[in-house]
């Protein structure tokens, strides 16, 4: 029951900051979210590379904040687009140091850039949501805040779910090699709760007026947030197997880290772009 305690008065604050990154502007949101690639790259590193490569650490984050900002200004016309190119110069001086270090062996780790692909560029996709909805270049959340608010709740439902009907001596485990606590039920409590989730984010929408797709497309966008969100909990599942860590952090009580509070974020953003790129509802 304290751990619950915990966990509810962490998801509060980290649902109240969220909100107001998400609703209030473009500025608040691109904020928002290079907090969560600096602390999510920040907590991989650390996993991976313990205390090594700390110079070559800095320049990737440096190189991730400056490709994000620069991406976000760049969709909503505050600066031309060839400024993201400023970004690529911290990479070529990590390169330059893993060359010029000799006492590390001039050993090379991937481990370095990986956060690039599972971190940066994902979170980077979600600015097409805030940006790019029917080509305005004006931030507007009608489609951020829903995504980000249903790949929550199905977190949500998936953590109850899987605690009440998955705990049992004959339920079904999801992936017992990765995670021995994840079960199908959880599975289809994520599923469940995050179509009650679109259908209410429709209903709002159609009693405020708002138009931005039919109820069936709706629907479906539950389904593949609720999907992508089960493989980003997998994924960062597998992470932490092969670290041998049970929470990717203490930075957040009762959650973990940001890694763990995001994980299914980093799956969810490259998902549903691409599927609302591919209905047209993405210009």
């Amino acid at each position: 029951m304290k751990e619950l305690h915990k966990r509810t008065l962490s998801g509060i604050a980290i649902l109240t900051v969220s909100a107001a990154g998400v609703l209030v502007n473009g500025w608040l949101y691109t904020l928002l979210m290079a907090a969560v690639i600096l602390f999510a790259t920040i907590e991989y590193h650390r996993l991976a590379l313990g205390r090594r490569y700390l110079r070559e650490r800095l320049c990737i984050v440096l190189a991730e904040l400056l490709f994000f900002v620069g991406a976000a200004a760049s969709l909503a016309g505050w600066l031309p687009a060839r400024w993201l190119t400023l970004s690529v110069l911290p990479l070529f001086v990590a390169m330059a140091m893993l060359l010029s270090d000799g006492g590390e062996g001039h050993d090379f780790n991937p481990h370095l850039f990986f956060p690039i692909v599972y971190i940066l560029l994902p979170v980077s996709l979600s600015l097409l949501l805030g940006f790019s909805y029917r080509a305005s270049g004006v931030y507007t959340p009608q489609l951020t805040a829903p995504v980000i608010s249903i790949a929550w709740i199905a977190d949500i439902g998936a953590y109850f779910f899987g605690m009440a009907f998955g705990q049992r001596p004959n339920s079904r485990k999801l992936a017992p090699s990765l995670s021995p606590n994840k079960s199908w039920a959880g599975v289809w409590g994520a599923l469940l709760v995050s179509l009650v989730a679109s259908l209410l984010a429709w209903w709002v929408y159609n009693l405020l007026k708002i138009q931005v797709m039919s109820l069936p497309m709706w629907l479906t966008m539950a389904v593949v947030i609720a999907v992508a969100g089960v493989f980003g909990d997998l994924f960062e599942s597998l992470i932490k197997r092969h670290f041998s860590v049970k929470d990717s952090s203490h930075f957040i009580p009762g959650h973990g880290g940001i890694l763990d509070r995001f994980d299914d974020l980093f799956f969810v953003f490259p998902a549903v772009t691409v599927w609302l790129v591919l209905i047209g509802i993405i210009g």
